[in-house]
């Protein structure tokens, strides 16, 4: 996963025109639970930049086994707290690969593999974006 990231920044062009983001995240409900709390929010952040790649890593890995029990495990620990940060997609997307697991406990679902990709791809911009979130924090 971290590999992915740096190949995405490093594949940035500083020539190019920048375009505006689109934020696959809401930090709103985050921020009303800390009481915009600045040292707070850069406290949980800094963790769930820390946490989720490893967490993504082991998911990333218990799909190309087709391990549905490892699958339902790490999509459970990973989807725990995005409803905090904003992300109901990739929270549903999780929580319908861990039912595919678990329903599936003896038989391989392709479908699984097709929302791996969509979380995959969602996680790789939010890991990109997030750490600016640090530095606008750092400059207020």
């Amino acid at each position: 996963m971290l590999t992915k990231i740096k190949t995405f920044l490093s594949g940035l062009s500083t020539n190019q025109e920048p375009t505006p983001e689109i934020k696959l995240y809401d930090l709103g409900l985050l921020k009303d639970t800390v009481g915009n709390n600045p040292d707070s929010l850069r406290e949980i952040i800094t963790l769930f930049l820390q946490s989720k790649p490893a967490e993504l890593e082991q998911l990333e890995l218990a799909v190309k086994d087709h391990n549905l029990s490892a699958i339902a495990r790490w999509a459970h620990c990973i989807k725990g707290n995005l409803k905090l940060f904003g992300m109901d997609e990739t929270y549903n997307q999780l929580v319908w690969i861990e039912l595919i697991a678990k329903k599936n406990e003896e038989q391989w679902n392709n479908d699984i593999e097709v929302y791996w990709q969509r979380i995959d791809q969602t996680f790789t911009l939010i890991l990109s974006q997030l750490p600016k979130e640090l530095v606008y924090m750092h400059a207020e």
